[in-house]
């Protein structure tokens, strides 16, 4: 059950999946439709989201051949528009080691394939300007060497690049 708590309030239950919830993410308009949704990954790794209003036992929307990895976490991250579309996208590391973004139609685009030369680690994703450039990355863990690196995806509406996060001794920094 995921529940809504203000300062000095008491819980208010707000969205109960027939599945369980695994992982509830920020609230953001990733349908399009103007109004902020809380998007959320349900017991089966499925992205799901709550629209406002909806009934606390009802059916929620589940974004389409959107499935979130979780043998070691939840690979999914909070929304952002990353597009300058007016819709947050969320990014999500599938079972297949993938990295995607995902809206309320679907997959949106696939940043790295899980190929033998690249693979992600299933744990969150995030969206942050990580090198200061006034665009948006995606933050994610790299598998790398048999551990797991710091890593981002940078130019997001271009051409997309691959870059790896270093210390201040130019190390890759590795993440556990």
């Amino acid at each position: 059950t995921i529940y809504r708590v203000t300062p000095n309030g008491d819980p208010v239950a707000i969205a109960t999946a027939d599945n369980g919830v695994d992982e509830v993410l920020n609230p953001a308009d990733i349908d399009g439709d103007g109004t902020v949704e809380l998007p959320f990954v349900d017991g089966s790794q499925a992205v799901r989201y709550v629209e406002p209003g909806d009934d606390t036992t009802g059916t929620f929307t589940k974004v389409p051949d959107a499935g979130a990895g979780s043998n070691n976490n939840i690979g999914a991250g909070n929304p952002a528009d990353i597009d300058d579309d007016g819709t947050a996208e969320i990014p999500i590391v599938d079972g297949s080691n993938q990295l995607l973004v995902v809206d309320a139609d679907g997959v949106e685009r696939t940043l790295v394939t899980g190929s033998d030369d690249r693979e992600v680690a299933k744990t969150p994703a995030a969206i942050h300007d990580i090198d200061r450039d006034g665009s948006l990355e995606i933050v994610y863990g790299e598998v790398a060497d048999s551990e797991t690196k710091l890593s981002y995806v940078d130019d997001l509406n271009g051409d997309s690049s691959f870059k790896v996060v270093r210390n201040e001794d130019g190390v890759w920094i590795t993440i556990d």
